[in-house]
């Protein structure tokens, strides 16, 4: 999936692209955009030597949805379970399971937010930036 957006930022050697919600977004909220949202900022390596006011496209990886579906519900999901099916084992009240459940989903998602910090870039879950499509002329 590719999207159009305009460079808003410079930081280092990121661009912060801007990029607005157009009738093709429809349910996929891929890139963040949800219905209530008019626009989304994107941070993206700047391997284009972009500047401000540049109108780019961007690239999203077609497997990411599924790969980031799975990280977000999964593993949280199979922490809280994992914890639950233990204290299940070891015969504790039911509403101590609850706290259990609760506490393994709160785990599971420590467990994203590690992955999303150390691992994203590296499992090509972050859009990249393919062609720069209208430069400005700031002369």
């Amino acid at each position: 999936m590719t999207d159009t957006g305009h460079v808003i930022e410079l930081k280092g050697k990121d661009a912060v692209i801007r990029i607005f919600r157009s009738s093709a977004c429809g349910n996929c909220s891929m890139c963040g955009l949800t219905s209530d949202k008019k626009y989304v900022d994107i941070e993206v390596e700047n391997t284009l030597d972009a500047t401000v006011g540049d109108q780019v496209e961007i690239a999203f990886n077609d497997t990411s949805a599924s790969k980031v579906s799975a990280i977000v519900y999964l593993i949280p999901l199979f922490a809280a379970l994992l914890l639950m099916l233990g204290g299940y084992l070891m015969r504790v009240a039911d509403w101590i399971l609850c706290i259990v459940f609760v506490v393994g989903l709160g785990f599971g998602f420590l467990i994203v937010r590690h992955i999303d910090l150390n691992y994203a870039k590296n499992m090509k879950l972050v859009p990249k930036m393919v062609k720069i499509i209208k430069e400005t002329n700031d002369l």
